[in-house]
C-alpha cells in the first residue's frame, strides 16, 4: 500500500501492528506499477489481515444493540 492513507488511517494502523500489510512509498518501491502488480502478497500477510477483519465484524449489530440499550433507558425515564 502507498504512504497515503488518512482516510483510513484505523484500519491500516490496525493492519500494520498486526503484520498485515507492507507500506511502500517512492524510495522502497522504485519498480514500475506493472512490476509492483506482478509481487506476490505472502500468505501470512493474507491470513493475518481476515483475522483483523473478523475481529472488527459485527459493528453494526454491536452499535444497533447499543442504541437500543439507550433508547431502551431513555423510554423507562419518560
Amino acid at each position: 500500500m502507498g504512504p497515503h492513507y488518512a482516510n483510513f488511517r484505523a484500519i491500516t494502523e490496525d493492519l500494520l501492528v498486526h503484520q498485515a500489510l507492507r507500506i511502500a512509498g517512492k524510495a522502497t518501491s522504485p519498480q514500475p506499477l506493472s512490476a509492483c502488480c506482478a509481487i506476490r502478497p505472502k500468505p501470512l500477510h493474507g491470513s493475518r489481515a481476515k483475522q483483523v477483519f473478523s475481529s472488527q465484524a459485527g459493528a453494526t449489530g454491536r452499535c444497533m444493540d447499543a442504541l437500543t440499550e439507550l433508547l431502551s433507558a431513555h423510554d423507562k425515564t419518560e
